[in-house]
């Protein structure tokens, strides 16, 4: 079922991970890094073709023309243990959305590391400021036990409009799997880097 976002309010889309473990001096366990990456696809509703991405790399200024800024680019993780707080973040102003499209947030494995070997990797969806808990809306708390269908990206759902209202709706997993080939998803990130 769909979870409604408050049309008037400033939202952010928050990923918190941690790093990568790896097996250390005489059996430990430790961390390497982990660079993911958020972005938020701007599909076109009736064509299904991707219209923008948007990330960190092609932010401009602090300003941004769609609704959509990522001003956050972590390319490690949480190394020392969850800190709580989102490595990057995407913020949202639902007013400046385009209403002829949906909006789906990926997550970007650019280190290729293995989903289940990170620490913790969390998703969230709230209103306020970045890192600012107080009204969460959506909120996945440890995606690394999901089965997960890549290793590469990863799309917890999407953001729709329906009726002057916005939505949050997951995908199940076949959704998903046409979704990448049909969007050509993976190819299309890849370019990016």
């Amino acid at each position: 079922m769909a979870n409604i976002l408050n049309r008037k309010e400033q939202l952010i889309i928050g990923i918190n991970w941690g790093g990568a473990k790896t097996n250390g001096w005489f059996g430990s366990i430790e961390y390497m890094m982990a660079d993911l990456d958020l972005n938020i696809l701007i599909v076109d509703k009736e064509t299904l073709n991707i219209k923008e991405v948007v990330n960190n790399m092609n932010r401009s200024n602090g300003v941004s023309d769609n609704g959509i800024l990522i001003e956050k680019d972590d390319n490690y993780g949480d190394l020392n243990g969850n800190d709580g707080k989102d490595n990057e973040y995407a913020i949202i102003n639902l007013e400046h959305l385009s209403l002829n499209c949906f909006f789906i947030p990926i997550i970007y494995n650019y280190s290729k590391v293995k989903w289940k070997d990170l620490s913790h990797l969390e998703f969230r969806i709230y209103s306020g400021e970045p890192n600012n808990f107080d009204s969460k809306i959506i909120n996945f708390q440890n995606l690394t036990d999901m089965e997960l269908e890549n290793e590469e990206v990863l799309i917890p759902g999407y953001i729709f409009e329906n009726s002057n209202n916005w939505f949050f709706e997951t995908y199940d997993l076949n959704e998903k799997i046409k979704l990448l080939n049909t969007m050509k998803v993976l190819d299309r990130l890849r370019l990016l880097f």
